[in-house]
């Protein structure tokens, strides 16, 4: 592992540069429009700054909670429906 200067979004675009990806892909965590706007988003910059495609993955929202969660909360999973999905 190796630490980097700058902005995450600017490290993260030099790392996909160097390693030759062919996309981007980044999770979000759910958070309310105003809530986005108020912090900024790494997402959102690399949307606007990447050449090169951006997917944009939001956390699983379940109907029924697991066993020590709260209903509706976002999970750090990926929707397994979305892993058979093709790009």
């Amino acid at each position: 592992m190796t630490t980097q200067a700058g902005t995450v979004w600017e490290t993260v675009l030099r790392e996909a540069a160097e390693v030759g990806a062919d996309v981007i892909v980044v999770g979000t965590c759910g958070r309310t429009e105003m809530t986005s706007l108020l912090l900024g988003s790494v997402s959102r910059a690399l949307l606007q700054h990447a050449d090169r495609p951006v997917l944009v993955v939001p956390p699983v929202r379940r109907a029924v909670a697991a066993p020590g969660e709260r209903q509706g909360q976002p999970q750090t999973s990926v929707d397994p429906d979305f892993l058979g999905t093709r790009l």
